[in-house]
């Protein structure tokens, strides 16, 4: 496009095709809905408390009359101060309940028509669920929230590095997609497959549509960025890179930083949860609404971690009422930070960081748990010296790892068995002198089905009716 249309172009696409778009013929109503979460984001502790609980009753009460799953949950207390204890005492929802009891978990009384969605299967199999319009209008708002926070306006382009594999199989956007990407001036850039030519395609494509926010998958997004150095490429320069659906690391946050010349928002979701939780500029933890979503982290025997404190994320999604998700095990590890004011001045609570997923922590032989924000440091950066162009750890067995590594410039025959014995020695320092550490060399490493790549890998069941 020219340059001299461009502002021409963001205006006829925020002020009439956008709105008509969503407000009329979807009827979600965006700008009204991103409007009221304004003053909420700075508003009273005590009032977005009540506001939460008021959320939380309406849920609860809904999906204990109206969901057979949910009959189990009893009658809730009458008082408003006890209903946070009765929730904790509620057994968590899990992965195996959706599997195993998808249609007990649907409301017998919906507000509006069910629409059928699934999870991208990062874990292995998909999640099969339902959401309703109300549900998906509110988690676009609160994307567009996040937008904003970073300095978006509306009508300026997004570019969505993202599962989808129109553009695999057929090589191109087609004219639907470049249709949608006129006139909403958002792109989705496949995923699944960033190689050399596609890191070619995606550049160009970038290029062509100058994008406010670039939000994509941190290994895709971090695989284009390493591309681009390698192949000498210039990406364009957005407002804001936002990482997303997979644990952000602290160099790949420079990596980003440095290939786009943009700050890095980390934000949280999923498909089964909407859009949680995002940084704001000062970049300590993410916000996340208490009147959308109420965040639990608990320990292993299911009592409630401190504030500062690593345990297992429960999340009870207060906006979807036709399949209520009411503490649900999504399978990740969390910190919730202090409850104190962000020098942004927002007072939404926060996260202050996601420690990555269940099944990519490693066990060692004598049960601790290895995080793989360590694995990922010290393979991919500090013993790395050229010597590891990619690497997947997985663990199948309490006393087994397998280290997959694709060698890198610097290695060589002369040094590829003194580092193997070095990246033993470093898994068996973490995860037991008794453990057995496996090293293999490969020409490559997939990407999970979803489109994500998975560092660290554990199919071993940690929780029961949880993730393997």
């Amino acid at each position: 496009m020219h340059e001299q249309l461009r502002p021409i172009h963001r205006a006829f696409v925020g002020r009439i095709v956008r709105p008509l778009f969503f407000d009329v013929w979807k009827g979600m109503h965006l700008a009204e809905r991103t409007a009221t979460l304004v003053p909420t984001e700075r508003g009273d502790r005590d009032a977005l408390a009540r506001g939460s609980i008021e959320n939380l009753r309406r849920l609860c009460a809904h999906a204990y009359t109206e969901v057979p799953f949910y009959r189990r949950l009893g009658p809730l207390p009458s008082r408003d101060r006890d209903l946070g204890r009765w929730l904790a005492e509620q057994p968590p929802l899990t992965r195996a309940d959706l599997v195993g009891r998808a249609e007990d978990l649907i409301t017998t009384r919906p507000l509006s028509a069910p629409i059928p969605s699934a999870s991208g299967g990062s874990t292995g199999a998909p999640v099969r669920f339902v959401v309703d319009e109300e549900y998906l209008a509110d988690s676009s708002a609160v994307e567009l929230r996040f937008f904003a926070w970073a300095g978006h306006h509306s009508g300026e382009p997004i570019a969505r590095l993202w599962g989808h594999p129109g553009e695999t199989m057929s090589g191109r956007q087609g004219w639907r997609g470049a249709a949608k990407t006129w006139l909403l001036a958002d792109r989705l850039f496949d995923a699944f497959t960033v190689n050399a030519d596609r890191a070619r395609a995606i550049v160009e494509g970038l290029r062509a549509l100058q994008p406010s926010i670039v939000l994509g998958y941190t290994s895709s997004l971090c695989e284009l960025a390493r591309l681009s150095f390698a192949l000498e490429l210039e990406l364009p320069v957005p407002r804001a890179v936002f990482s997303s659906a997979e644990t952000l690391h602290a160099h790949q946050r420079e990596l980003l930083a440095s290939a786009f010349a943009a700050p890095v928002f980390d934000r949280y979701g999923t498909r089964e949860i909407g859009a949680v939780a995002c940084e704001c500029h000062v970049h300590r933890g993410l916000h996340y609404s208490p009147l959308r979503h109420v965040l639990e982290v608990v320990r292993p025997d299911g009592s409630a971690c401190d504030p500062g404190e690593e345990g297992d994320l429960l999340v009870t999604v207060l906006t979807n009422l036709t399949q209520p998700f009411i503490r649900y095990a999504i399978g990740d590890r969390a910190v919730l930070a202090p409850p104190d004011t962000c020098a942004c001045g927002r007072t939404w609570p926060r996260l202050e960081r996601i420690a990555g997923r269940v099944v990519e922590c490693l066990v060692g032989t004598n049960g601790t748990l290895v995080t793989p924000e360590f694995v990922i440091h010290m393979l991919g950066v500090e013993m790395n010296k050229g010597l590891v162009a990619r690497f997947q750890v997985e663990q199948d067995h309490p006393g087994r790892v397998e280290v997959r590594i694709v060698p890198g410039r610097n290695m060589t025959g002369q040094n590829r068995a003194a580092f193997f014995g070095e990246v033993a020695a470093m898994l068996r320092h973490v995860l037991g002198q008794d453990m057995r550490v496996n090293i293999v060399q490969v020409d490559s490493i997939p990407s999970a089905a979803s489109g994500k790549f998975r560092y660290v890998v554990n199919t071993i069941a940690r929780t029961a009716g949880g993730p393997s």
